[in-house]
């Protein structure tokens, strides 16, 4: 990922740090401690709205999932904000397969969901504690990729979590 000068020569380090503190590393914590008691179905999100999908740097955002979940697919644009949601034309079927996906997790605790009724191929689903996997949806399809991203930097944090929440 590149940054524009303009953003300072620090700020990639910081933004890996605020990502890894704030979002990848704790999320990982959690789900690696929840998953030894329950069953944990991670997903990561990578559909960036339409104003940032040409800056790689900003990725998709927090919350940006919740239109495809209620199944809107009618791109909306979100006035509050400003943002803008993707208006692909794979978006339809996107919203539709995540909304079922969400609806099957909380009727049957388990977001797989018969393929036939979706529009969107979707890979068996494994629990966390199966491989430690994210299921990653995406304009162009969706499928799973292992959690090991920056394992090493998130597995320092979590040797010192305890001091950071102090």
């Amino acid at each position: 990922v590149s940054y524009p000068p303009t953003f300072g020569a620090q700020y990639p380090r910081l933004a890996t740090l605020y990502g890894d503190l704030v979002f990848f590393g704790q999320s990982r914590i959690m789900s690696k401690f929840y998953s030894q008691q329950s069953p944990v179905y991670k997903y990561r999100f990578n559909i960036p709205d339409l104003e940032t999908s040409n800056q790689s740097y900003y990725g998709a955002g927090h919350f940006q999932e919740v239109v495809y979940v209620f199944d809107n697919d009618q791109a909306p644009i979100d006035t509050s904000s400003g943002a803008t949601w993707n208006p692909s034309p794979k978006s339809p079927a996107i919203a539709e397969s995540i909304s079922k996906i969400w609806v099957n997790f909380i009727t049957d605790l388990n977001p797989n969901v018969d393929q036939t009724k979706i529009p969107i191929e979707t890979p068996e689903w494994p629990e966390y504690k199966d491989g430690e996997q994210n299921m990653v949806f995406d304009l162009n399809g969706f499928y799973l990729e292992k959690d090991d991203k920056r394992a090493q930097q998130i597995e320092f944090i979590e040797s010192i979590n305890s001091q950071l929440n102090s």
